[in-house]
């Protein structure tokens, strides 16, 4: 049925080469604007994420399948690298030439793809030394103002700017990850000998991106445990404070979802766990493009129902968004797996072929505006925000002040109006204690309590226990004032 809906779609035909310079365009936008997006708020995995999902959809041209010509002239502006801008000096041409070619599949060959790490990686190489850099330099600036007794510069503003470069580092690092383990797998498929200075400087750079991967996803898995560990203890939100002033620079992997369970918080690992297989499926198996298509369209399925059924994203603009890019990302892998079913049965319908490539074709380019789209609706809902928190008056108390009654020469009718005023206070006190209570909390607090509405509740029922048992004490002791000049009248 889906296969005979989708031979009867109509699409326009539209010229090749305005498609292609519509991707080029979109490409350099997609590009640009997510690299900015991630340097403005480093902290926002939905940036990190579209990316990464960008990638994938095109690397979808590596699977050995036959598409249409129309699709595959769209896939060769597509450069096999991926470094934003093109930051950085291009590999000379005379290393390019003394780096040894080994075999790899055809189908890579057709995209430029070598089969040296050095090669293919170089952009990301140079993008990746500059934030190594940057980083190592803020944490050596933030390291020496800390150990001088009087700081020339505040002390604060370094380690912010030093926390923003470390969770910048960490959301390019996962999205070049595909591609250090994708061009490492072709290192190591094609490396016989040592026959060049090139290919032991490629083997040594590959190794050491792929050590620092998994380094990366260790310290993920340990912030990870460590929020696990703290859920177990009665008063875990009391101490999450504490906890996220401990991680300040990899809030990339825990701010922006739920705290309610482990596995609300670790989507982000997840998702680079999906981009992992991802990317081990077209470097190993390039031989059987059914089971690639079956396995992506599998992990595509699980990542969607654990989106839906999950929900860990905080904020509902940043769950739309990923459900979408997920979707359309659905529809073009389906396309891909009913052309590789078609190839294996042999089929000779060309045009089911066709219609199916055109699809991709048009959902390639309606990705890449979906980013945009989200972006530009957090940018509008952070100015209302910010608007609304300029005008808003700062909450004023509502506890009562009690005030001191004087014990002297009073009459007991007098002390026991006092007494009465004194409990009226109390209801009121405990009536703005909740507002003020819930005022103090800060942003990130909220976030957690409003997850989890029965640590809210104990938590407020407790502070506003401790109030009331003060009042009551204070109380008690008019009381016992009030009997003891009960006593000396009688006497």
């Amino acid at each position: 049925m889906l296969q005979e809906g989708l031979c009867v779609l109509f699409i326009m035909p539209v010229d090749i080469e305005t498609i292609n310079s519509i991707t080029n365009v979109t490409d350099t936008f997609d590009t640009a604007t997510l690299t900015v997006a991630s340097i403005i708020a480093p902290q926002d995995p939905g940036s990190m994420s579209a990316g990464m999902l960008t990638k994938m959809l095109q690397y979808l041209r590596f699977l050995d399948i036959p598409y249409s010509k129309r699709l595959e002239l769209t896939f060769k502006p597509h450069n096999s690298t991926y470094g934003p801008f093109g930051i950085g000096p291009k590999l000379p041409t005379e290393t390019l030439m003394r780096t040894p070619m080994h075999p790899i599949p055809l189908r890579f060959v057709e995209f430029h793809v070598h089969s040296s790490f050095l090669v293919n990686f170089w952009d990301n190489l140079i993008f990746m030394g500059i934030i190594i850099c940057c980083f190592g330099l803020f944490k050596l600036i933030e390291w020496s103002i800390a150990k001088i007794k009087h700081k020339p510069v505040p002390y604060p503003i370094v380690r912010k700017i030093r926390a923003a470069v470390q969770n910048f580092f960490f959301m390019q690092f996962y999205n070049i990850f595909g591609d250090v383990l994708f061009f490492s797998i072709l290192e190591l498929r094609t490396l016989y000998s040592f026959d060049s200075t090139e290919t032991i400087i490629s083997f040594c750079l590959s190794v050491i991106y792929l050590c620092i991967g998994c380094g990366v996803m260790m310290i993920h898995v340990s912030i990870l445990l460590q929020f696990y560990n703290l859920r177990k203890k009665a008063a875990w939100v009391s101490e999450i404070e504490g906890l996220y002033k401990v991680y300040e620079g990899s809030e990339v992997f825990f701010k922006h979802f739920k705290n309610k369970t482990v596995l609300t918080q670790s989507f982000l690992l997840f998702f680079v766990l999906r981009n992992v297989f991802f990317y081990l499926t077209l470097a190993l198996l390039p031989d059987h493009p059914l089971v690639q298509t079956g396995l992506i369209l599998t992990l595509t399925f699980f990542i969607l129902g654990y989106l839906i059924l999950q929900r860990p994203f905080i904020t509902v603009v940043n769950l739309l968004q990923q459900i979408t890019c997920e979707v359309i990302f659905l529809l073009a892998n389906t396309c891909v797996f009913i052309i590789a079913q078609l190839d294996l049965k042999s089929e000779s319908s060309y045009h089911t072929r066709d219609s199916l490539c055109e699809v991709i074709i048009y959902t390639s380019l309606v990705f890449t505006f979906v980013p945009q789209g989200f972006l530009v609706i957090k940018v509008i809902i952070a100015v209302v925000d910010w608007y609304r928190a300029s005008r808003k008056k700062p909450l004023q108390s509502n506890i009562k002040q009690i005030p001191r009654i004087a014990i002297n020469n009073r009459s007991q009718d007098d002390m026991s109006q006092s007494i009465e005023f004194q409990n009226q206070s109390l209801n009121d006190s405990s009536a703005g204690l909740t507002r003020v209570q819930t005022s103090n909390f800060s942003t990130q607090t909220q976030d957690s309590l409003s997850a989890n509405p029965i640590f809210r509740g104990n938590y407020l029922f407790k502070a506003y226990q401790t109030r009331m048992n003060a009042l009551k004490r204070q109380a008690t002791g008019f009381q016992e004032d009030i009997s003891v000049i009960s006593r000396e009248e009688n006497q």
